[in-house]
């Protein structure tokens, strides 16, 4: 049958037979695109061809375009897989940074609140529940690093006291 050799070509059929069954049969059957029945006006006839020349040309079209569609969309398939991928490592980054601000913030409501200090040797209680030097702890929580000092008042004092400390210490008593 014609339609197995070339199944995408337009089917038109001229014939004397005018029954019905006929008709439907080869239209169904032979999927034809139309039927003509002899005689034939030339003037239908160049329609009818042209018209058929122009429906395979659109059917031809129509499936190039549906290929083109078919591969467009596996390339978008494939952009948004790519996309998706760097969406999600964005998102780790961003959601690693927001826990980083999260301690950060944390520790500076830490410095701004109390301080767990002992009132002896002066080390300051950290979020782990360790005891560490008032200097350690300020480095590592607000990068502060301190100096030693001595303020006036001290100053003063000190030198007031220094006297009778050395006597003291060299066995002097006052």
């Amino acid at each position: 049958m014609i339609r197995e050799i070339m199944p995408r070509a337009e089917r038109i059929i001229i014939t004397g037979y005018t029954d019905p069954q006929d008709i439907i049969a080869a239209i169904n059957e032979g999927h034809v695109y139309r039927y003509i029945v002899k005689p034939w006006n030339e003037d239908e006839l160049r329609i009818t061809m042209r018209q058929g020349v122009e429906r395979y040309q659109l059917i031809q079209r129509n499936q190039d375009l549906m290929a083109e569609l078919h591969q467009k969309n596996i390339e978008l398939e494939d952009r948004v897989r790519e996309r998706t991928a760097q969406l999600a490592m964005t998102n780790e980054t961003l959601t690693a940074k927001v826990e980083e601000l999260e301690r950060t913030k944390y520790e500076l409501k830490t410095l701004q609140g109390f301080l767990a200090i002992c009132s002896y040797c002066k080390k300051i209680r950290d979020i782990d529940e360790t005891w560490v030097p008032i200097e350690e702890y300020l480095h590592r929580h607000a990068d502060i690093m301190l100096t030693h000092g001595i303020c006036q008042e001290c100053h003063a004092q000190v030198m007031k006291d220094l006297p009778g400390q050395i006597d003291e210490f060299m066995g002097k008593a006052k």
